[in-house]
């Protein structure tokens, strides 16, 4: 299986939001309640997304011609948004994304994401170490997520 990844277009908004939700109402509803997941999947426009997605380095993995996940990366080194369809889950996905994002800043840096409960693990598997949990309110919803991060590479 080849993981293919692009750089983000604004065509790719309808399908990135899509990933989102997939990923959010599956795979992260095990550690989430009904109403977290509601109000944390919700995306009510397009055009705020999309522009959302323009503003970093957003990067979209397929395998053949199925959209399997996405992330963006920043110029301070912050990772947003690492999101995988469920039905790509432990394929590889996150982690080739993961690898794209980091290869595009600088080494000397030190990477930055929020995780939630479900992603933590993957992160910490990879060397992100857990700052800080918070507990961010969404639309009057409280969720949990940590402050992850990853020590530069080179010095």
């Amino acid at each position: 299986m080849t993981i293919e990844i692009t750089d983000y277009r604004p065509r790719d908004a309808a399908l990135t939001r899509d990933l989102f939700q997939a990923a959010i109402r599956g795979t992260a509803s095990r550690d989430y309640t009904p109403e977290q997941v509601a109000v944390w999947s919700r995306v009510d426009d397009l055009g705020p997304w999309n522009d959302n997605r323009m503003k970093s380095h957003c990067l979209v993995a397929r395998i053949g011609d199925e959209p399997a996940g996405f992330t963006e990366i920043d110029g301070d080194a912050y990772l947003n948004m690492m999101f995988v369809d469920p039905r790509f889950a432990g394929s590889g996905v996150a982690t080739a994304l993961l690898q794209a994002a980091i290869s595009l800043v600088d080494p000397t840096v030190t990477v930055t994401a929020h995780a939630s409960l479900t992603a933590r693990q993957f992160f910490e598997a990879r060397g992100f170490r857990v700052v800080a949990e918070h507990h961010p309110v969404i639309r009057g919803v409280q969720l949990t997520n940590f402050s992850v991060s990853l020590a530069p590479r080179e010095k």
